[in-house]
């Protein structure tokens, strides 16, 4: 049984979808900020790693959706 079972969903399905690399270093980042550990974000803007994860959230998106191709096939010629 997890300690904290709503953090514990959110990491599993955290590690389901990253690499072991990927998962420890997230891990490792978190633990980094829960410890006030210095990550290069000021003090007074707490808000800024939010603003971050927002933005690469977005660009992932984007560089994704800019990935896939267009297969062409049976509907594109006109009758």
């Amino acid at each position: 049984m997890a300690i904290n079972e709503p953090v514990f969903k959110q990491l599993k399905l955290l590690a389901s979808r990253l690499t072991n690399d990927e998962y420890d270093d997230i891990v490792q980042l978190l633990f980094n900020l829960y410890m006030g550990v210095d990550v290069g974000y000021h003090e007074e803007n707490v808000v800024a790693i939010l603003a971050d994860a927002k933005k690469a959230k977005n660009m992932a998106k984007k560089e994704k959706l800019q990935s896939f191709k267009v297969i062409k096939g049976g509907n594109d010629e006109a009758k």
